[in-house]
């Protein structure tokens, strides 16, 4: 991971949601959830927040207990992350990619 990408997870895992669990998670295109305004088309990651039920397979990421799915652990594997800034006019949005 680069040293922004690293900077970036912090933040977000600084950030916490009562409740919820940080969840690493893959994703194919980042949109807004209120419109059709598609940000970013690709394969991407993003720590999100999930209220979890089920037992599930976490990972120490940054000195944290991190939620990740087995297949997105798979497609990390030997790669790094790095942050990919979206310019938009309301602000910027950010991604982790490993290129």
């Amino acid at each position: 991971m680069t040293p922004e990408a690293a900077d970036y997870v912090r933040s977000r895992l600084r950030d916490r949601e009562e409740g919820r669990k940080p969840c690493l998670v893959r994703g194919l295109g980042y949109a807004d959830g209120l419109s059709d305004d598609v940000y970013f088309e690709g394969e991407h990651f993003q720590i999100i927040y999930e209220k979890l039920a089920d037992p599930a397979e976490q990972v120490e990421l940054l000195g944290e207990r991190v939620v990740i799915a087995g297949d997105t652990l798979k497609r990390l594997a030997n790669r790094m992350l790095v942050l990919h800034t979206i310019p938009r006019p309301s602000g910027a949005k950010y991604v982790l990619l490993s290129p």
